[in-house]
């Protein structure tokens, strides 16, 4: 599934709305909203915000940005929340876009600081 940063969320039946963060694919690339990758603090970030998986899915996905056959796979959900209410869905792959292809989340997710409900 490829969804551009920030569009409405709907792979899934989730009962609040939600936005897409990090669903990349050939079509909108990278879609880096700047052109430098993350720096090391906010890549600790994203991690911390990405220590549980919110849906776990039957089938995986191959990252299209890697050769074929090293290519990384996913097949779950982070949910991050922020604190003014938005809710933001990302693969289990953004980790990977981010570390290894230089992938920069949209800013509202870095700063706010989005984390998974304890």
């Amino acid at each position: 599934m490829e969804s551009l940063d920030l569009s409405p969320y709907g792979y899934y039946r989730f009962p609040i709305p939600m936005r897409n963060v990090g669903w990349l694919g050939p079509e909108h690339g990278l879609q880096t909203e700047a052109p430098q990758p993350l720096r090391e603090g906010e890549l600790a970030l994203l991690r911390q915000a990405s220590e549980r998986v919110a849906s776990l899915m039957l089938g995986t996905h191959d990252c299209d940005f890697c050769p074929r056959a090293l290519a990384a796979k996913g097949n779950g959900e982070y949910r991050y929340y922020a604190p003014e209410g938005d809710v933001y869905s990302a693969p289990v792959m953004i980790l990977h876009y981010a570390e290894e292809h230089g992938y920069r989340p949209p800013a509202v997710v870095i700063r706010y600081r989005c984390a998974s409900p304890a």
